[in-house]
């Protein structure tokens, strides 16, 4: 399953089911795909051009976007236990 949760300057955002920890996302653009985590918008891996992981990372500032993306990835994958992680 993929998710979207939103596509923004050819930047896509996707959740995906039966993930592993630490909560994150995947970003695809082009033939690119990193995967960031939530908490703190660091790079796990993958690879971006700079100015699109400046991009992501400048919409995941806002608090309510952690929260939703944090909230969505735990719905997405309840076998994973969100309190060690909060």
């Amino acid at each position: 399953m993929t998710p979207r949760i939103t596509s923004f300057n050819g930047v896509h955002v996707c959740v995906y089911s039966r993930e592993h920890m630490p909560p994150h996302i995947h970003v695809l653009c082009g033939d690119d795909e990193a995967i960031i985590r939530i908490s703190d918008s660091s790079l796990l891996q993958g690879s971006l051009e700079k100015s699109k992981l400046r991009l992501v990372r400048k919409w995941m500032k806002n608090p309510n976007i952690k929260i939703e993306l944090e909230i969505y990835f735990f719905a997405l994958n309840p076998q994973l236990k969100r309190s060690k992680y909060l």
